[in-house]
């Protein structure tokens, strides 16, 4: 199992165009019983996700594969 959140689409004002994003986090999630937190969001019409995990329930290639298959299901996605 999973959870999925998404923050939405962000646009950046046209005069804010220098700046320059290098990192994003969130949105995020803890909880005890959660596997998997899928954190999904989008600035100036670009995809990015994180991925947190239990690595005392979760194995890596299982995680492996969900970073494979996130940017399959947003692609086929109705727009």
């Amino acid at each position: 199992t999973f959870t999925i959140a998404n923050l939405g689409i962000l646009e950046i004002a046209d005069n804010l165009e220098k700046l320059k994003v290098k990192t994003l986090f969130g949105p995020m999630a803890i909880s005890n019983a959660m596997e998997k937190y899928i954190g999904v969001l989008t600035i100036n019409n670009e995809l990015h996700f994180s991925i947190c995990f239990n690595e005392n329930i979760v194995n890596q290639e299982s995680i492996l594969k969900i970073k494979k298959l996130i940017p399959q299901i947003f692609d086929d996605s109705p727009r």
